[in-house]
């Protein structure tokens, strides 16, 4: 009982405790779950995004395709006015142009050369200058604004990472995407990785059946060269990509496969997410974070139920504690009221029992003075002496609380009407209620009620003295 209102208050504690971290952290974790899904549906979307607007581009390629497919040669102008008619730079921003490079055959290269300064490219020039096998010259490219004038005349099948995704264009007679390049047109300071997209074009216009009938019917490719940062740009803009980071690279994430990143990297704590990506045959890997360490609502949620089950629980065990120390004060009080109760029933028995004996002993008292008196003043003296010894005798007892007295000083008090003197006398050690009782018999019936009592008495008057003539024994 004693440690009931700590118990209490504690298991309340702890019970609202578990109770506060167990909701906490369901209530976080679902957080976090829905945070997650929330942060995967937009990692899939800008994906999503990225992809269509290749296809896009890659129709637009196509569409050049069937220009070629639909004219026994294409002029400069031609290609331009389909150029400017398609808006490539309005309608398909992140796109650095659209252009054609040809297929160089064996000793073609000085004619290509003069007809492309005779529609108008007088400083037209091959370069690398062709070499064993195949080689391919860039001759149009539009916008022609000065980062395409510097890609004029190069020869893409030169380098190996182009070539790469030429060839499997011409052998599949799909479109093809390099892997990360630096563009020709990467004349200014800010430089960006880039990569090139080839749709391929045969004679007569149609993929031819076989591999070996492509390769001999290849007139030349359709192609857009892209500056990575640029078209990651225009494809997830800041404001439509607040809250989500990036990184694309060609193939595996690592440094050097690096197309364009949007930070950094991801913090500690954030959220992560990878997609692997096809475009027209080439592995991307997008890497997706959020920008700062997970922390979206249903964190702040969860710490905002933590707290309040900690204040709720603190409170209910403050409360039960209080309640507890009540309970106990007033069982406390209800035991002290039985208590007191049960002793005031005893004092009044005991009362009830000790004034029915003093009346006995006053009545014996009484009998005895009459008795033995030889007149009206003897009886009264004596009656008075006894009653005083008797009053005395109950004082000694009531000074301790009827707990004991002194048999030497009950003694000398009751046998001061008989002798009358204070000397010393032997100290006899009774508790109270024999000493009372004493008393009580030999005020009774006048005599001790034993031999040894007697002598006890005997021995307490002969050390006080001889008795008073005046009173009656």
């Amino acid at each position: 009982m004693r440690r009931w209102p700590f118990a209490l208050p504690a298991a309340v504690a702890a019970v609202g405790l578990a109770a506060t971290l167990a909701a906490g952290f369901l209530i976080g974790r679902a957080g976090e779950v829905r945070e997650r899904l929330e942060f995967e549906t937009r990692a899939e979307a800008a994906s999503d995004a990225l992809a269509d607007r290749m296809d896009t581009y890659m129709a637009v390629l196509r569409a050049g395709a069937g220009l070629f497919a639909a004219s026994e040669a294409v002029s400069l102008e031609e290609f331009r006015a389909f150029a400017e008619r398609v808006e490539v730079q309005a309608r398909y921003p992140g796109v650095q142009g659209v252009g054609f490079s040809i297929r160089i055959p064996p000793g073609g290269a000085a004619a290509i050369t003069a007809r492309m300064r005779a529609a108008g490219s007088e400083d037209f020039t091959i370069r690398p200058t062709p070499g064993a096998g195949h080689n391919h010259a860039i001759v149009y490219l539009e916008p022609m604004d000065d980062r395409n004038r510097a890609a004029i005349g190069f020869n893409m099948h030169s380098n190996s990472v182009r070539r790469e995704a030429m060839d499997r264009a011409r052998d599949t007679g799909l479109p093809a995407l390099t892997g990360k390049v630096r563009l020709v047109q990467e004349i200014h300071p800010e430089k960006q990785a880039g990569f090139l997209v080839y749709e391929p074009v045969y004679e007569g216009g149609a993929v031819p059946g076989t591999v070996a009938e492509r390769r001999t019917r290849l007139t030349g490719y359709v192609y857009a060269p892209f500056r990575a940062g640029d078209l990651l740009h225009a494809v997830l803009p800041p404001e439509e990509a607040e809250g989500l980071d990036y990184a694309i690279y060609d193939g595996e994430p690592q440094v050097e496969n690096l197309l364009h990143a949007s930070s950094s990297g991801p913090p500690r704590g954030a959220l992560v997410s990878t997609r692997a990506l096809e475009i027209a045959g080439r592995p991307w890997t997008i890497v997706y974070w959020t920008p700062h360490a997970w922390a979206g609502p249903g964190h702040y949620t969860a710490m905002g139920v933590v707290l309040a089950g900690l204040a709720i629980t603190g409170l209910l065990a403050v409360a039960t504690l209080y309640q507890g120390r009540a309970r106990l004060a007033a069982e406390r009080e209800v035991e002290a009221r039985r208590v007191a109760a049960a002793r005031q029933r005893l004092l009044l028995d005991e009362l009830n029992h000790r004034v029915k004996n003093t009346l006995a002993t006053v009545q014996s008292i009484a009998a005895q003075s009459l008795r033995h008196g030889a007149d009206v003043n003897s009886v009264r003296k004596t009656f008075e002496a006894r009653l005083i010894a008797l009053s005395e005798a109950h004082n000694l007892l009531t000074r301790d609380n009827w707990r004991g007295a002194s048999l030497a000083d009950l003694a000398r008090t009751e046998l001061e009407p008989y002798g009358g003197g204070r000397r010393g006398a032997h100290v006899f050690e009774r508790t109270g209620s024999l000493a009372s009782a004493q008393h009580r018999r030999r005020a009774r019936h006048g005599v001790p009620r034993t031999r040894h009592q007697c002598d006890q008495v005997r021995g307490a008057v002969e050390r006080i003295g001889p008795r008073r003539p005046d009173v009656e024994p």
